[in-house]
């Protein structure tokens, strides 16, 4: 009987460090998303359409406001390199987010033109952040 439920007990830790190690690997940033929905209009789907963010199969995705479509998460456009710049740490709150995001959209696209429009420019007429 003691054997059944140390095997019981055994099969349900590794059931357990399985289903947490699947789970941790997911980086998405949800915060992120819905400071800038936030910030660039009420829903989440209409704040990236506005953008005109599309995946490469032309589906909505939020991800690709800051990142490269089709690359891996750590290669970020233009746009993500300079919300990275801000010192941005991965647990930052709302308002700290909301903050680094004012800060780039203030600044140029092309950080070599200062005739270049702003992120918040290009956000405005309707264009992904970080498209150039």
């Amino acid at each position: 009987m003691k054997k059944i439920w140390l095997t019981l007990l055994s099969a349900a830790l590794m059931s357990g460090v399985v289903l947490s190690w699947g789970a941790s690997s997911a980086q998405a940033r949800p915060g992120y998303e819905k400071v800038f929905a936030d910030k660039y209009g009420t829903d989440v789907k209409d704040a990236w359409e506005k953008v005109g963010v599309k995946d490469d199969e032309g589906k909505v995705s939020h991800c690709n406001t800051c990142h490269v479509a089709g690359k891996k998460k750590d290669e970020r456009n233009v746009y993500g390199q300079a919300l990275a710049k801000t010192g941005l740490k991965k647990e930052a709150d709302a308002k700290k987010v909301g903050d680094a995001m004012d800060k780039v959209a203030a600044m140029h696209s092309n950080p070599k033109d200062d005739k270049s429009p702003t992120f918040g420019e290009l956000i405005k007429s309707g264009k992904l952040p970080g498209s150039k």
